[in-house]
């Protein structure tokens, strides 16, 4: 006889410890080792990782180091560069010493699969964190004091927090603020945004400052307004 869980009971879904998380050691080393011997190789690793896309902590450190050395520096990285940051870090011993940024860099002999093998770790990283969410969302499922509905909820987050754009990081409210009235300065002075196409209606370009790249302007108005005839003035100016 199958008991119901009591209020209260937590009970995990069952977990195979033998079964190891998704992951490619070996493209790992070679994003790492390619990251030493090329900066541009570097710019495209930076672009399309994070070090918690790693699966080897030590990797995770070092790569978190090549990519503060990228930020901040337009040089070329080495051994020995990347060594006195891992030390002034106090991870040198974490990754396993110098050895282990010799053997890297002894790995690796050309730079050509970069992005190919940058995107296998990134699918790597990508399964372990499906698997994460569908852990979560099945450990919470058990519970009974939450609500089918918050379930749902919280289970959708989830899944479409994976599907967020690799890169893209969360920016304060002022970050964009100070570049809304850096750009009505630049209006103000000017009278447009330079660079910016002009519809030759000083009215409207005052106005908008111009037509400036990646924005999206809606003409709108009742029927017979004369939107089109507008439209096609402004197009055959600029």
């Amino acid at each position: 006889m199958v008991r119901p869980a009591s209020a209260g009971a937590t009970l995990d879904p069952p977990v195979d410890p033998d079964v190891l998380p998704p992951h490619n050691l070996e493209a790992e080393r070679a994003v790492l080792g390619a990251m030493l011997l090329d900066r541009d190789a570097a710019g495209v690793a930076v672009e399309l990782l994070r070090a918690e896309d790693f699966y080897r902590e030590a990797h995770q450190h070092i790569f978190a180091a090549l990519k503060t050395l990228f930020d901040e520096d337009d040089k070329q990285v080495d051994e020995l560069v990347l060594r006195d940051t891992l030390s002034a870090l106090g991870t040198l011993e974490q990754i396993g010493g110098p050895e282990t940024i010799r053997e890297l860099s002894g790995d690796v002999t050309s730079t050509a699969h970069i992005e190919s093998h940058a995107r296998l770790v990134q699918e790597a990283s990508a399964r372990r964190q499906l698997i994460a969410v569908t852990r979560a969302i099945l450990r919470e499922s058990y519970q009974p004091g939450i609500s089918v509905r918050h379930l749902q909820d919280q289970a959708e987050r989830r899944i479409l927090e994976l599907n967020e754009p690799r890169g893209q990081q969360t920016q304060s409210f002022a970050h964009h603020l100070d570049i809304a009235l850096d750009h009505l300065s630049v209006i103000r002075k000017e009278g447009h945004v330079p660079d910016a196409l002009l519809s030759s209606y000083p009215d409207i370009d005052n106005l908008l400052g111009g037509f400036n790249p990646g924005e999206f302007i809606i003409l709108a108005a009742r029927p017979s307004m004369g939107k089109t005839t507008l439209a096609l003035n402004i197009m055959l100016r600029i």
